[in-house]
């Protein structure tokens, strides 16, 4: 029965690990679309009201003043901070607060046109065939159960058969993977494609909107250290580091995601549109090798049969380091978290030692990160 048990457990962590397994742009495209996402965000300066070529707290006074009305000969969009297609005092006040450092001046660009930039910076890396190397980290955050009960009835009475030698602990054959982290990394430069690089088996990289994430920030004079490891039985081989500065950084971050049914296409999820998240067919198949498992066992002891309950995505967020001079991406950072839960059902007989007809739902805590680094463009920047 412990051999069964440890089966079982196995079984559920490894359906919960999310493997890497009509969109299509050319190069000269791909480059139009990224040329065009750029003019529209660097083309003029950032909440340069009064157009003169540079922003201070004159913009701020500008945008006071038309608001008011008192003025018309200004940029009515670089002084619409809030995004509500008018100038108000509101956004008057907003741009003396950055003017004065007291903000963020990635408030000045608005969110349309940063993920705009991230998009087409995105979908660019498989229409140019840019080349890139890859690290991932795979981490169980967490494991937990929410009927201790039913655990501790389970441990005695299977304790109780007699000729068990081995003591019988199910909540801590639940939880042992929890903490565990595996590494990968490739050394050798792969040219991107939808075999490769993410969305697996699509010519898209991001099809994300403003409705699909909580925010986009836009920061400049970033560091970024490229980090490869690998996991080989007990250890972890750490590989040279290669670090890159002086990039600007697109980062956006995901709203959350539940689901009680994971859909036959996964792209129509949020998280779907960017990451490589498991398809149906994956889950469906993995619980059918779970319950075969315990197929045999209902004449001599009953069932235990694994179902889904739900699949809980949050927190994500995916990085674009690149440069600005150059419009050139250096680095691309995919931050996935996610809670797998499923429900064991419990239907155990064997007289007079067991008695068991109960439930538990068990929750994997996952984290995912897949970088991937383009050192090529970062190595060909004049610096």
């Amino acid at each position: 029965m412990k051999k069964i048990i440890s089966v079982f457990c196995a079984a559920v962590i490894m359906l919960s690990c999310f493997c890497m397994p009509a969109y299509a742009l050319t190069a000269n495209e791909g480059q139009a679309a990224l040329d065009s996402a750029f003019n529209a965000m660097f083309a003029t300066v950032a909440g340069d009201v009064n157009k003169d070529g540079s922003f201070n707290a004159a913009d701020a006074r500008a945008a006071l003043l038309a608001s008011a009305g008192l003025v018309d000969d200004v940029d009515m969009d670089a002084g619409d901070i809030d995004g509500d297609t008018v100038v108000t005092a509101i956004d008057a006040r907003m741009l003396l607060r950055i003017s004065a450092q007291l903000e963020s001046h990635d408030l000045l660009y608005s969110a349309k046109d940063k993920l705009d930039l991230f998009n087409a910076f995105a979908n660019n890396i498989k229409a140019s065939g840019q080349k890139f190397k890859y690290t991932s980290t795979l981490k169980n955050v967490d494991m937990t159960y929410d009927n201790q009960k039913v655990i501790d009835k389970f441990n005695k009475q299977m304790n109780s058969i007699p000729g068990i030698e081995e003591k019988i602990d199910l909540g801590a054959e639940l939880v042992k993977e929890k903490g565990n982290v595996r590494y990968n990394r490739n050394t050798g430069l792969r040219v991107a494609t939808n075999l490769n690089y993410p969305v697996s088996e699509k010519d898209f990289v991001s099809m994300l909107t403003l409705n699909d994430i909580s925010s986009v920030d836009y920061k400049t004079n970033q560091s970024y250290t490229y980090a490869p490891k690998r996991t080989i039985g007990d250890t972890v081989q750490e590989d040279a580091k290669y670090e890159m500065t002086g990039l600007d950084a697109l980062t956006v971050y995901f709203a959350s995601e539940a689901l009680t049914n994971v859909p036959a296409d996964t792209t129509v999820l949020r998280h779907g549109k960017a990451f490589d998240v498991p398809q149906k067919s994956t889950l469906t198949s993995g619980y059918d090798q779970i319950n075969n498992m315990f197929a045999g066992l209902e004449d001599i002891i009953g069932t235990m049969s694994a179902s889904f309950v739900n699949l809980k995505y949050h927190d994500s967020s995916i990085t674009i380091y690149f440069d600005k001079a150059t419009k050139k991406i250096c680095a691309m950072e995919y931050n996935l978290y996610y809670d797998f839960t499923v429900k064991l059902d419990m239907d155990l007989y064997f007289f007079p030692f067991i008695n068991i007809d109960d439930a538990l739902n068990i929750t994997d805590k996952e984290f995912s990160q897949f970088v991937y680094c383009f050192q090529e463009n970062y190595n060909s920047l004049e610096r």
